[in-house]
């Protein structure tokens, strides 16, 4: 007995199917794939901090030096530490296939310090934040205060106001690394 369900295809029918099929399901496939280079790529990065007490000496023709020493237990008012961060790319692979780009390197200005003005590492490719690393700006950043009458003024951020900092750093090839720093005062 024949399938009463049975509709013979021609060949140019089953090879349109196909093809719809095929479109459905491509997008799904290559998503897939791309987001697993990514998950991929994003294990080539290695972020690392460190802080260091800035020691200023001036010799005796005046001349100004400063010295990075390990940071001890307890910092005082008035003491200058330098926040370095290291952004390696880990891969060993082709710098085609394996460069990563638009690399975003973060760093916070702790709560009782103050960021020292333009101490930033690379300071073209630093911006900044001055409500907690919801936005950023480059220096110096200038918000909006309502007046009573209703009107608006515009002022610059000053140094005690930045919360974090960021750069946004182009290109990373593979066993390349960078490393950017700033420095705050403790309050």
């Amino acid at each position: 007995m024949q399938n009463p369900f049975y509709v013979p295809l021609s060949r140019k029918s089953a090879f349109l199917i196909l093809i719809v099929v095929f479109c459905l399901l491509a997008p799904f496939a290559f998503a897939q794939e791309n987001q697993t280079n990514q998950q991929d790529k994003n294990d080539f990065l290695r972020v690392s901090l460190s802080a260091s007490l800035v020691v200023t000496t001036t010799d005796e023709k005046g001349v100004v030096h400063e010295t990075l020493r390990p940071l001890p237990d307890k910092v005082y008012p008035g003491n200058i530490i330098q926040y370095s961060i290291t952004a390696i790319n880990t891969s060993t692979g082709c710098p085609c296939t394996d460069m990563l780009k638009n690399v975003a390197v973060f760093g916070t200005i702790n709560e009782g310090t103050i960021y020292i003005e333009e101490s930033a590492a690379l300071f073209p490719l630093a911006m900044f934040s001055i409500d907690g690393g919801v936005s950023y700006h480059p220096w110096p950043i200038t918000y909006a205060v309502e007046n009573v009458d209703g009107s608006e003024t515009l002022k610059t951020a000053t140094a005690e106001q930045y919360t974090n900092i960021q750069w946004i750093i182009p290109s990373l090839g593979p066993q390349e690394h960078i490393t950017v720093s700033y420095k705050v005062r403790v309050k």
